[in-house]
């Protein structure tokens, strides 16, 4: 596979992370009014940010398997399908994304 297109892969797989990782954050941290509480609560990251963290471990491998190259382009390809909003950067956004 190309170096381009390891970096690209990369690059959308950590702005998806990034978005789910917001998502969590909000609905821990935002009261019923919209508002962040004052002080931060702890959350948890749901279960497909984490695979979501072994797919891009496995990109950042000096050797990529076909099967981990396969896994993220399907991965991908889901999201852009599905998902469209999580592949744009958040870019201070403060809703929850569905």
């Amino acid at each position: 596979m190309k170096i381009e297109t390891i970096k690209k892969l990369k690059d959308q797989i950590a702005i998806i992370i990034e978005n789910h990782s917001l998502n969590s954050y909000l609905q821990s941290n935002l009261n019923k009014q919209g508002k962040l509480y004052k002080k931060h609560i702890p959350y948890t990251l749901c279960e497909e940010t984490l695979n979501l963290t072994s797919i891009l471990q496995g990109l950042n491998n000096k050797e990529i398997t076909k099967e981990t190259e396969e896994v993220a382009k399907g991965t991908l390809l889901r999201y852009k399908l599905l998902k469209p909003e999580f592949l744009e950067k958040a870019n201070g956004r403060m809703h929850i994304l569905s």
